[in-house]
Parts: C-alpha cells; structure tokens; sequence
C-alpha cells in the first residue's frame, strides 16, 4: 500500500469493530454447527448442521473483505485473532444458555488476563496511525 494511512475516524473504527464481530459470530457459529454434527452426536445434534455450519464458514471468508479499503490482508487476519479469542471465551459462557445440555465453562484469571492482552494487542496493532503501513513503514526509525 503506498502513501499515508488515512486517520482512524469514529465511523471507521465503528465499521472495523462491526465486521470484526459479525466474522466472528460467522466464523463461530459455522465452526460451532460443524463441531456439533461431527461430535455432537450423543447430546441428539442432527449431522446436517453440518450444512449450514459450513455456509456460515463461506461467509465468513468474505466478511472480513468488508473491512475499510486503507487495511491490508495481514493486519486485517493479525487483528482479527484476538476478536476470535474474546468472541470464543464469550459463546463459551453463554452456549449453556443456548444449549442446557452443554456442561458449564467459566473463565479463570489465565483467560481473564489472556484475552484481555489479545485484545490490548491486536487493537493496538490495528489502530496504530502508519504513515506508510507496511514494513519500512517509517514507524520505527531503522536498527543501524
């Protein structure tokens, strides 16, 4: 990507954050169907879960392609992976209310401080103002 990065405005980051969680509950809620038709079988999920599990996971290759046109492909997937770990740790506290047959999940301080520096990271990643992205993007002076 040539030139300078254009400032992170409200609307800007409001769509990022967006897309980045519609592709996680995308990418979830697909893996999630999947996961129940392969391994699901003795708490009664149906193997053609399957089916729309997968369509949800086709999606999800294309929600990502929504995020604004000044983001590249690898800060987008680099990002991306602490939303999935914070979306994760969520669906993992809530799919008992979804589904009372599922065993409990709490979240001890190892997923408390490990999610939470995902998203520290990845957001401080993303957001970072560039003047060129990239490497030898002048964000850093150069090591001698």
């Amino acid at each position: 990507m040539g030139g300078p990065t254009p400032a992170w405005g409200p609307a800007d980051v409001a769509r990022s954050v967006g897309v980045f969680v519609a592709s996680g509950l995308l990418e979830i809620g697909g893996g999630y169907l999947v996961w129940e038709a392969v391994r699901g079988g003795a708490r009664g999920s149906p193997g053609w879960w399957a089916v729309p599990g997968s369509l949800l996971l086709v999606l999800y290759g294309f929600a990502p392609t929504l995020q604004p046109q000044f983001t590249d492909f690898a800060r987008v997937y680099a990002a991306y992976g602490g939303v999935f770990v914070a979306l994760s740790y969520l669906f993992g506290v809530c799919e008992p209310l979804l589904r009372p047959s599922s065993p409990s999940f709490r979240l001890d301080a190892g997923d408390w401080i490990g999610g939470t520096m995902a998203l520290a990271g990845c957001a401080l990643a993303f957001f970072w103002p560039r003047d060129g992205g990239g490497a030898g993007g002048g964000d850093l002076p150069d090591a001698a």
